[in-house]
């Protein structure tokens, strides 16, 4: 297992409370801490997190990101590749994070001021897949600390003379979320609201997992995605979420108005084919279809991938059949040794979905009425 570790309370507090399960349980853990260089202290705070790994016979390792960019969201966009690579090397397949109730709260008001009504307003969740591609393949997110909030942390670490830093960024309120946090600490969370709606998300995700389990089933060996054209239309929007990046071998979503225009002209208008976020759609009789588009095509080999979408494998061949059209203009180049990503990267959400669900339906049960 992987801990990102940054220095504040929430992640000092997970990497000490994992840290005494995993001796208990005799698992190894590797800390990872990300200097993003955008602060003359980060430097200074990566060397405090390694002295406390020391401590605790823990492996450390610094990452730094070479190309720094002074916003939130590249800073993240980094984080995510710089922690799911170095996972992916020490063969990890699971990342965790210190994330609390206060981070669902504050991405629930935010999100909220975006219009998001979807239970994808709540987040983020206990255990998810990674969101970088293909860097984070099979890589889950796990977050063990999610329904604790910050000052239960920080009252745990006061009362075991424990030492954390605080990010000054975090009081920045140039940032969008350091705004969100002032104005809910004024407000104080509802952490029983909170918690209820992030049970509410996994119930109503779970449902999704035996469509993506479906998809990754049918899912042609060249790399050829089916979902009925049956499928309920809110359903459908969540599933294109998801198989339109993995159709295109990319992490990146097309936003969510593009991807209800796009079911509007397939199943509607009646649209041939649309593109999509790197993908081709077509409706067939009782399909949508979805491959990879040819606006690229300059596919390259790297790693051992092709376009994020195969991986070498030498046990594997492509069958000598012709391809489906959508996709025949996209495969590698030989049919020996390689095996695609897709149906693994479908399952793995699946997985996901289900396993937040039995989670918060356990803590439920346990839970004193």
């Amino acid at each position: 297992m992987t801990l990102g570790v940054s220095g504040g309370g929430d992640s000092i507090a997970m990497l000490h409370a994992v840290g005494d399960w995993a001796a208990d349980k005799d698992i190894q853990l590797n800390a990872l801490t990300v200097d993003h260089g955008l602060r003359e202290e980060s430097a200074t705070e990566a060397d405090f997190v390694a002295s406390v790994s020391r401590e605790r016979d823990l492996p450390h390792e610094t990452l730094v990101w070479d190309t720094p960019k002074p916003s939130q969201n590249s800073a993240r966009q980094a984080r995510h590749r710089l922690l799911a690579g170095r996972a992916f090397d020490l063969k990890s397949n699971y990342l965790l994070l210190g994330h609390t109730l206060d981070d669902v709260a504050e991405t629930q008001a935010m999100r909220k001021n975006r219009d998001i009504t979807s239970f994808k307003h709540v987040g983020p969740m206990p255990i998810s897949v990674s969101p970088v591609w293909p860097d984070g393949r099979g890589l889950l997110i796990l977050r063990p600390l999610l329904l604790r909030t910050r000052r239960e942390l920080r009252r745990w670490l006061s009362e075991h003379s424990l030492e954390w830093i605080e990010d000054p960024s975090n009081q920045n309120e140039a940032y969008e979320r350091p705004r969100i946090r002032k104005t809910l600490c004024e407000t104080s969370t509802d952490t029983m609201l909170t918690s209820g709606a992030i049970q509410s998300r996994a119930r109503d995700e779970a449902t999704l997992a035996p469509l993506f389990r479906q998809c990754a089933e049918h899912c042609d060996p060249f790399g050829l995605i089916r979902v009925p054209t049956n499928t309920d239309r809110n359903v459908l929007d969540h599933l294109l979420s998801v198989l339109i990046p993995a159709a295109a071998g990319t992490d990146r979503v097309p936003r969510a108005h593009m991807r209800r225009d796009t079911i509007v002209k397939l199943l509607d208008q009646g649209t041939p084919r649309v593109t999509l976020g790197g993908a081709w759609l077509q409706r067939s009789k009782d399909d949508i279809l979805i491959g990879r588009a040819p606006s690229k095509q300059d596919f390259t080999t790297e790693n051992g991938l092709f376009d994020g979408r195969f991986e070498r494998d030498e046990t594997s061949k492509l069958s000598e059949e012709t391809a489906p059209f959508l996709i025949r203009h996209a495969l590698p180049p030989s049919r020996s040794g390689w095996r695609s990503l897709i149906p693994d990267r479908l399952k793995l959400h699946a997985s996901a979905l289900e396993a937040n669900q039995r989670l918060l339906t356990t803590l439920r049960a346990a839970s004193p009425s």
